[in-house]
């Protein structure tokens, strides 16, 4: 099973300015990292997202802090390395980029060979989506998308939820008790890639930036925080400067058990995958047809039942605690 070993101390941050905290994903770290990378002129530009409608969200190439838009987590593909390459000429030299760890060395590459210099970012992940994901939620909640005027996946406080204003109505499902949450552990529209997956903490990045998913946090931490692992010293002295001058806030150090703790669902998960692949790939086949997907929604909780039994059968077969 996935054990990496961190070069440096693991620690749990937060932005300092208290309304960029409650509005990132989890304690606006990557918020305030962007913020104080413009501010002491460090990047000139970064890649930030924004929500384009039917389309969902885009990546584009920013160059000052004011054009940044805090959209939270964007759960759903998006092909950074084919829009960096087709815009190669509008970067700005350092550049910022956040992303998820399969995506880190073909970016790095990519900006290696053109001579630009680069801060990455990777979020720890335990899947990704296929768009299908959220046009199928929307649907089956009489959500039309073209109404839709603002949308975010998580922020605004934590772990929160999906967040849809349209031009009548608003909507929260929230992250971990709605069906929106059955959806997204189902592995139905997970990305063919992710049950091969063998990286949750993006170790070829500079930094990598996670939820705190362990019990002192779920249970008293409403407003959001993020265990942040460097991996090389452009990661370390960026953090180390940011907390030294009160940008972020150091909540605690954490021991690198705590941090595979925190993430233990997730690493069991890929562990099991991947092993069992051949075996999930004749159950994917049955659970992708186009039958099962439209009558989904309604049996969500049992589909997600049923699968968390497998794999504690498989964990029992591979003796896995």
């Amino acid at each position: 099973m996935e054990n990496p070993k961190f070069k440096y101390q693991p620690r749990v941050l937060a932005s300092s300015d208290v309304d960029i905290r409650y509005k990132g994903t989890s304690g606006g770290v990557i918020s305030q990292i962007i913020k104080y990378l413009f501010e002491y002129n460090k990047i000139n530009s970064a890649l930030s997202m924004k929500y384009s409608g039917i389309k969902l969200f885009d990546p584009i190439l920013i160059y000052t802090y004011e054009d940044y838009e805090n959209t939270g987590s964007v759960y759903h593909e998006i092909n950074i390395y084919k829009y960096l390459k087709e815009n190669i000429e509008n970067i700005k030299s350092p550049i910022l980029i956040t992303c998820l760890p399969c995506q880190v060395l073909p970016i790095r590459r990519l900006l290696d060979k053109n001579n630009i210099d680069s801060t990455i970012i990777s979020l720890f992940c335990s899947n990704q989506l296929e768009k299908e994901a959220t046009y199928y939620f929307l649907k089956k909640n009489n959500i039309d998308i073209d109404e839709v005027i603002d949308f975010r996946y998580r922020g605004n406080g934590w772990p929160s939820g999906m967040q849809i204003k349209t031009i009548k109505n608003q909507y929260f499902f929230n992250n971990n008790t709605s069906k929106w949450a059955d959806v997204f552990h189902s592995q139905i529209f997970t990305l063919n890639r992710c049950f091969s997956c063998k990286d949750t903490f993006g170790i070829n990045a500079d930094l990598s930036v996670g939820d705190p998913w362990l019990y002192r946090y779920t249970k008293y931490d409403n407003i959001g925080s993020s265990i942040v692992i460097t991996h090389n010293d452009r990661g370390e002295n960026l953090i180390k400067n940011m907390y030294a001058n009160g940008t972020l806030l150091l909540i605690e150090n954490l021991a690198s058990n705590d941090v595979l703790l925190s993430q233990k669902k997730t690493l069991i998960k890929k562990h099991i995958f991947r092993k069992y692949r051949k075996t999930l790939s004749f159950l994917r086949k049955i659970i992708n047809s186009r039958y099962y997907k439209k009558y989904f929604f309604y049996f969500c909780k049992v589909h997600n039942y049923m699968l968390l039994i497998f794999i504690r059968i498989l964990k029992k077969i591979e003796g896995i605690k």
